[in-house]
């Protein structure tokens, strides 16, 4: 089965927003290190390395500076978690009648070719034995994380980066399940390519994986007894979602992504 598209009023909101920028700017600048890093990898196919280069030129010709944060860092987990949630709670609010559309999995699906969500690549490998173990435990048992930020850099990467060793990655092989399963159904071509922050989040598919997410943070916090009326949280919320309301983006300088932009050579998460 192809990408489904979210519907057009939806995804036409979203543009008049930058939600396109705001989520290619906020992803890449976590992951600023890394793909400097990356740029400059003697290893890497040629093509694999001009295409690295090129999102990093962009980013630099855009005004983008690297985030505070670093994706796998302390509080990056946190930072993650809020800001999807702030994306479902505005689409929820402006389109009560398409709520279905942001409806997660049940559970993230593990045979690639299962009639719904089809894996692009017919020479997909099996899933791999530590993420089912992720959506195992998480479905489960609930893992005794001790916050929301742990919770979301479990879920969200493998990337544990250390000062002069950007590309360190985790040793446990259950971490970064989020990353996964956008690499997973990555289709380089696709116009809403899953693996493209510019434009996934019109894509059907991004809702399931991020609503799974969401619900069992949800539950998370409400095994833990934590309260949504708690001024923090709130606080948090509500920032994240100003932010995206707004058109605006906390961190560089903001631009615009044109209507509809030519499909990437090669998806983001394909290094992971």
């Amino acid at each position: 089965m192809p990408d489904v598209p979210m519907p057009e009023e939806m995804i036409a909101w979203m543009r008049q927003r930058n939600w396109s920028a705001h989520h290619q700017q906020w992803h890449f600048v976590r992951r600023w290190d890394f793909w400097h890093a990356m740029a400059q990898r003697a290893d890497l196919p040629e093509a694999d390395r001009q295409d690295i280069q090129a999102m990093v030129a962009e980013a630099v010709a855009n005004g983008w500076t690297r985030a505070a944060i670093p994706e796998g860092t302390t509080g990056g987990g946190e930072q993650f978690l809020f800001m999807h949630r702030a994306m479902f709670h505005l689409l929820a609010q402006t389109f009560p009648q398409h709520y279905h559309t942001l409806r997660g999995w049940n559970s993230p699906p593990q045979d690639p070719s299962t009639a719904e969500d089809p894996v692009p690549d017919d020479s997909a490998p099996p899933f791999a034995p530590g993420m089912t173990q992720a959506i195992n435990e998480i479905e489960a048992a609930m893992p005794g994380f001790d916050s929301d930020d742990t919770f979301g850099l479990f879920l969200e990467t493998n990337l544990r980066p250390m000062p002069g060793n950007p590309l360190k990655r985790s040793d446990d092989a259950r971490t970064g399940l989020h990353n996964y399963l956008h690499n997973r159904w990555s289709e380089d071509g696709s116009v809403i390519n899953l693996g493209d922050p510019r434009v996934n989040i019109f894509n059907r598919r991004f809702w399931k994986l991020h609503g799974w997410i969401d619900y069992f943070w949800w539950r998370f916090r409400a095994a833990k007894g934590a309260d949504d009326a708690d001024a923090s949280y709130q606080d948090k919320l509500n920032r994240s979602m100003a932010m995206m309301n707004m058109g605006g983006h906390h961190h560089g300088v903001d631009f615009e992504i044109a209507e509809a932009p030519p499909p990437r050579t090669r998806n983001v998460f394909a290094f992971d």
